[in-house]
């Protein structure tokens, strides 16, 4: 068998050189994301794209996005308006204010907590995801805030965090 011609391996370098020059500029971040709600985990586009930016301790910029959807299939009018809300929010610097809450909140095991993986790194990711919540919602206005809303939220932010 002969071995494989020029041509074809260049129809493999285009498009992994493609494939790393989107990871490695953040184009990855266009990617569609979406969520599962409900008992059957129905796909669900999400009601804002808040775009994660932020410069660890070691000078390190990582951009991530983290997607929130608020309520199930059915939403009710509340849900709504929470939903209009996070879509209109500017979400500037809100990355850096999750990481820098959750490194001066860092989270270990809690008292009856066992874990069976506990490194530096999950405690970072970890402290991480508590951060977000309470970050964002400071955001959102008072009276959205006041309907205690509840959403579904995914990620493409692993780090870093360090």
């Amino acid at each position: 068998m002969a071995p494989p011609s020029r041509p074809r391996r260049r129809r493999l370098v285009l498009p992994l050189t493609l494939a790393v020059i989107a990871l490695s500029t953040g184009a990855a971040l266009a990617a569609p994301i979406w969520l599962g709600v409900g008992e059957d985990a129905t796909r669900v586009d999400p009601d804002a794209q808040i775009p994660i930016t932020y410069t660890t301790l070691s000078g390190v910029k990582v951009d991530c996005v983290w997607a929130v959807r608020v309520g199930e299939d059915q939403r009710s009018a509340a849900d709504d308006r929470v939903a209009r809300a996070l879509a209109q929010t500017d979400w500037e610097g809100i990355g850096q204010e999750i990481y820098d809450y959750a490194i001066a909140n860092p989270r270990g095991p809690q008292p009856g907590e066992v874990w069976t993986n506990d490194t530096p790194e999950v405690r970072d990711a970890l402290a991480f995801r508590i951060a977000v919540t309470p970050i964002i919602e400071r955001r959102l206005p008072a009276e959205i805030r006041a309907l205690e809303p509840g959403w579904a939220s995914t990620s493409t932010c692993t780090g870093p965090f360090r």
